[in-house]
């Protein structure tokens, strides 16, 4: 079991990781017209995600354990969100961009202040 400094260094670091990964993927100029285009994008952001959820499967202390298991299972959600985002684009579904943009949301709505909550800075970016 992690202390909680050691929880929030181990989690920072994955989410810091997965952001530079992130960032290193640019979206399509054509990305809402170009479902080709969107769904390499989109499978390489799952790529970048499934790095950080498993980097982010960690032990939290017994007094976080609940507000922790709540952020994990919003950073499933959002990477879920993505992965039915890419299958739209991939099928040449043009709902892709509203999935898409809903992933988006539900990070900053929901993950981010779960994150805050938690003392994660890196992942509250």
């Amino acid at each position: 079991m992690l202390t909680v400094a050691q929880l929030r260094q181990s989690a920072d670091k994955a989410c810091s990781a997965a952001r530079i990964r992130q960032d290193a993927v640019t979206a399509p100029a054509d990305f809402g017209t170009n479902s080709k285009a969107a769904a390499t994008y989109l499978r390489q952001l799952m790529a970048a995600g499934q790095q950080e959820v498993v980097a982010l499967h960690l032990n939290p202390p017994l007094n976080l354990r609940a507000a922790y298991g709540s952020f994990f299972a919003d950073v499933l959600r959002e990477e879920l969100l993505i992965v039915l985002a890419a299958n739209e684009a991939a099928s040449g579904r043009h709902g892709y961009v509203q999935q898409y943009q809903a992933a988006r949301h539900y990070q900053q709505g929901t993950v981010v202040p779960a994150a805050r909550q938690l003392g994660l800075t890196s992942c509250a970016s």
